[in-house]
């Protein structure tokens, strides 16, 4: 789905242009902020860093974002696809938030 520009050799892709709603993201892995709160209340008892556990919970947090991103290109570029694609059984895309939500872009 990414674009190049023949010419200038640019990389474009053209679903990081839409932002789904903070809303609807948090409705993906809804427990990131809860274990990041518990991380970093540990991290002041005991000063250790956990930089591995803040990494991989920011990693989830971008990932929202992205699981969301292709779902919306998905149905906009291939929606003859979406009909029967397991991941579109998923509760998460039968939400009126994600159907009436404005960030999906073609």
């Amino acid at each position: 789905m990414a674009g190049f520009g023949e010419d200038e050799g640019l990389h474009f892709n053209p679903r990081t242009a839409c932002q789904p709603p903070e809303g609807l993201k948090r409705k993906i892995f809804p427990w990131i902020e809860e274990e990041m709160d518990k991380v970093f209340a540990k991290n002041e008892i005991d000063s250790n860093t956990r930089i591995t556990a803040i990494s991989t919970l920011r990693f989830w947090v971008n990932l929202r974002t992205i699981i969301l991103q292709d779902a919306a290109a998905m149905i906009v570029l291939h929606p003859d696809r979406v009909v029967d694609h397991p991941f579109f059984r998923l509760q998460l895309f039968h939400d009126e938030e994600f159907k009436v939500s404005s960030f999906f872009c073609s």
